[in-house]
This record gives C-alpha cells, sequence and structure tokens, in this order.
C-alpha cells in the first residue's frame, strides 16, 4: 500500500506522462521533437514496411494483425525564417515557427503527427496516405501559410513552405524515410525557387 506521503496511481501517471512529454515534446510548439518524432516514425514504419514486403513477397497477413498499407512522409522547411528573425527579431520568428506548427496540425488528420526536427524544419508523417494523397495535403499546408492572415505582420519578408515527399516503398530505417523526403525538399527550396512541392519520385 502507498502511505499518505507518497502518489497516488493517477498522479503518478500523470506525472509519467508529463516527464515524457517534456522528453518527448517541442518546447515551442507543443509538436514532437526529433527525439519524440522519430521514436513515433519507427514505431509505425515497422508495420508499413511488414506490409510493403509482404506484398511483394506474396506472405500470407493474418486478418486480425494491424497494417498500416501506406504511409507517407513530408519534410516541411519554412522559406525566410532566418530574414524574419533579421528584420523582426527572434520573438517575431517564434510567432511564424508556432502559428506553421499549428496550420500543419490543423490541416492533418488525429491519426497522423508531426515534429519539429529543429529551428525551421518540421516533419509529418501521414498514415494510410500514398505518395500522391500526401501530395494533396502538403499543397494544402503549403498556400494556407501562403495565404495566412496571421501572417500578414511579416509583409516585407512573407514566408512560405518548401515541401519534400517520400512514401515507403519497401525496406528502409527511419533515417532513410526522413533523407527521402528531405532531399525532395532539397529540389523544392533550392533547385524550384522556394514555395514549392516536390515528390521523392520525381527526383530518384
Amino acid at each position: 500500500m502507498l502511505d499518505k506521503k507518497s502518489k497516488k496511481p493517477k498522479e503518478l501517471q500523470k506525472e509519467i506522462k508529463r516527464l515524457k512529454n517534456l522528453l518527448n515534446k517541442d518546447e515551442l510548439t507543443g509538436v514532437y521533437n526529433r527525439r519524440g518524432f522519430k521514436e513515433e516514425l519507427s514505431r509505425v514504419l515497422k508495420e508499413a514496411v511488414f506490409y510493403k514486403i509482404a506484398m511483394e513477397t506474396g506472405k500470407k497477413i493474418a486478418r486480425k494483425k494491424f497494417l498500416i498499407k501506406d504511409l507517407s512522409l513530408l519534410f516541411i522547411d519554412i522559406d525566410g525564417l532566418k530574414p524574419i528573425n533579421d528584420l523582426y527579431g527572434h520573438k517575431a520568428g517564434d510567432k511564424l515557427i508556432k502559428i506553421v506548427a499549428d496550420i500543419i496540425e490543423s490541416l492533418i488528420r488525429n491519426t497522423d503527427f508531426v515534429g519539429r526536427l529543429g529551428g525551421d524544419e518540421f516533419v509529418a508523417t501521414l498514415l494510410g496516405s500514398s505518395e500522391k494523397d500526401a501530395c494533396k495535403v502538403a499543397e494544402k499546408i503549403r498556400r494556407s501559410v501562403e495565404n495566412s492572415k496571421k501572417l500578414s505582420e511579416f509583409s516585407k519578408i512573407h514566408p512560405t513552405l518548401s515541401i519534400g515527399i517520400a512514401e515507403v516503398t519497401g525496406l528502409m530505417s527511419e533515417n532513410e524515410f526522413i533523407d527521402r523526403a528531405d532531399s525532395a525538399m532539397y529540389e523544392a527550396k533550392i533547385k524550384r525557387g522556394k514555395n514549392n512541392t516536390v515528390k521523392y519520385s520525381e527526383i530518384s
């Protein structure tokens, strides 16, 4: 039995959850940080890879087994954060990052999840979405930021997004999956002049 000074089971659970959030959540935006995102990605990626390999090899799958048939990743980079920090200050930059995080979360489903890798880089995992489906979501996010009235105060340097998209196609690690989406984002930002969405299949 717990003595009077000990925490009750429910209080302990709340404390454990709070501590886990400190470890896995980004303090500024409330989305997953790098650690938390990769932990969640690892969990769903195993299911998606298992399904893809099973389809390729003809392996039978138990009906009761939960599977993720499609899985896509968005790698999202904010265009213009540094100039905004330089012109308006870092508090304004933090506000921009928070607004972008809120827009991303508002346009994905409850089953999907978002992470901030650091600075101006976000990632979003879309469960059950093919690359084509993910592209539609990415474009909604990109256009919402481009047209957001909440960002009108940054009119001198209106921020936009460059987004890369990758889909699970077979055996791959979390890092390889993220790197594919990152490569597509680089194509959108550096080679195509920012404010673009590019699929990994277009450049691979």
